[in-house]
């Protein structure tokens, strides 16, 4: 044994270094941290999505006075529809958008949920976008980090077979 320092192997069969035991999670981290970004990005991009995940909403009935047709989303057609609403402030107007036929005509009320100074009006509550927001996400990030272990482990036991 030499008193530099050094740890060197012992030669003696039997007595290899075992292998640190590996993190099968770590490699999928970025997963997650991308998954997060996105929902960051997509909460803090559009104002009433954002002011529902912070709390500064409020539901209100509102009269609907106009609509018109903007586009297309998904397989239908994308409605706009202009709605109306007074209360110990003043009249207030916003912009209800929804994917499909013509769901609302001129004077129907709808209960719509609103922020102060946003001109868009949603109807999921603040607790239906945190409820997406807490559970879509990490299933998702789940249902990913399985698949591409599956695919690994897979593509792992066929170079094994070939070579």
């Amino acid at each position: 044994m030499l008193h530099d320092g050094a740890v060197r192997p012992d030669p003696r069969p039997g007595f290899e270094q075992a292998p640190a035991p590996a993190r099968r999670w770590l490699p999928y981290a970025w997963l997650a941290l991308a998954v997060l970004a996105i929902m960051l990005v997509i909460g803090m991009s559009f104002p009433a999505l954002h002011a529902g995940l912070l709390g500064r909403t409020h539901q209100v009935t509102a009269e609907v006075v106009s609509s018109h047709s903007e586009g297309r989303c998904c397989r239908s057609d994308r409605t706009v529809h202009d709605v109306r609403w007074s209360d110990a402030d003043g009249v207030h107007t916003a912009a209800l958008a929804t994917c499909g036929p013509l769901r609302y005509d001129v004077g129907d009320r709808v209960r719509v949920w609103v922020a102060p100074g946003v001109t868009e009006a949603r109807r999921e509550s603040p607790r239906t976008l945190w409820w997406s927001l807490v559970l879509v996400p990490p299933v998702v990030v789940v249902l990913l980090v399985a698949a591409l272990g599956w695919v690994g482990r897979i593509g792992a036991r066929l170079r094994r077979r070939a070579g």
